[in-house]
C-alpha cells in the first residue's frame, strides 16, 4: 500500500493562482468588443467553481488545525492518480490555445481538486499545528513546495 503526503495550503494557494489566471483570462474576455457572452459566462463558472474548491480545502485544513495530511493504505494506482491530481493543480494552465482546449484544462483541474479535497478529508494530520497565523506571519510548512511525495510505493 502506499501513503501519501499532501501540503494542503500549497494546494490552496495553487487553486488561488488558478484562479486568478482565470480572472485574468475572464477581464481580457470581456474588454474585447462582440467577444462571445458564452465562453465569458463559462470562465465567470469556472472561477466560482474554483473558488468552492478552495473554500472547501480551507475548511478542511481548519477542522483538521494542520496544513499537512497523510492520506495512507492507498493502493499504487491510487497513489499515482493522486500524486498526478496534485501535480496538475501545480501548473498553469496552458495560455493561447483554443478555447476548447482551456475548458478541457478547466474540467482536469476541477476533477483534480475534488480528488485532492477528497483525499484530504480522509487524510490523517500530520502535526496539529497552527494554520492560522497573524497577519504578516507564514504559517509552519508555507514555504514546502508544490508537489506531494510518495512516503511508500507498494505494489
Amino acid at each position: 500500500m502506499a501513503e501519501l503526503s499532501i501540503d494542503v495550503e500549497a494546494q490552496i494557494e495553487n487553486l488561488r493562482a488558478l484562479k486568478g489566471d482565470l480572472e485574468e483570462h475572464h477581464r481580457s474576455l470581456t474588454a474585447v468588443v462582440g467577444a462571445d457572452a458564452g465562453r465569458r459566462q463559462q470562465i465567470a463558472y469556472a472561477i466560482r467553481q474554483i473558488r468552492e474548491r478552495s473554500a472547501a480545502l480551507e475548511d478542511l485544513m481548519r477542522d483538521r488545525r494542520a496544513g499537512r495530511v497523510i492520506v495512507t493504505d492507498l493502493r499504487a494506482d491510487e497513489g499515482r492518480r493522486l500524486a498526478a491530481a496534485v501535480d496538475l493543480l501545480g501548473r498553469e494552465i496552458p495560455k493561447g490555445g483554443s478555447h476548447g482546449a482551456l475548458l478541457a484544462a478547466i474540467r482536469a483541474v476541477l476533477g483534480a481538486a475534488d480528488d485532492v479535497g477528497l483525499a484530504v478529508a480522509r487524510g490523517q494530520p500530520v502535526g496539529a499545528e497552527s494554520v492560522h497565523a497573524a497577519p504578516g506571519q507564514r504559517t509552519k510548512g508555507a514555504a514546502t513546495p508544490r508537489l506531494v511525495s510518495l512516503v511508500r510505493d507498494g505494489t
